[in-house]
């Protein structure tokens, strides 16, 4: 596969994440997520791909990488709240179960 072709579908894959993100498709977006991280590991190793690349292609991958990085920055702007209220969640329960453990025995005495 061509460099410019693997950049070109890893940043199909950020705007399908970017999508999933929006539409609340939590499972859809781990998925590609997982889908773009296997792509660039693979790419990464892989480095002599990158000796000789031409510069209208290192343009049009620098193009491609903006755009990733911008769909990241979406992303992390849907994802990050979500995550703040799970945390809030938990660590609420966790209180909760951990005062009922310390305090539970003598909310049932008599």
């Amino acid at each position: 596969m061509r460099t410019l072709d693997g950049f070109e579908e890893m940043g199909r894959l950020s705007s399908r994440m970017r999508a999933a993100a929006q539409a609340n498709d939590w499972d859809q977006l781990v998925r590609l997520e997982q889908e773009l991280a296997d792509r660039r590991d693979n790419f990464a190793a892989d480095a002599g791909r990158f000796a000789g690349i031409a510069p209208i292609e290192r343009e049009r991958i620098t193009a491609i990488i903006r755009a990733m990085q911008a769909d990241d920055r979406a992303i992390r702007e849907i994802v990050e709240p979500c995550l703040g209220s799970i945390r809030d969640l938990l660590s609420r329960s966790a209180r909760k179960r951990d005062l009922s453990r310390s305090y539970g025995a003598f909310a049932q005495s008599p």
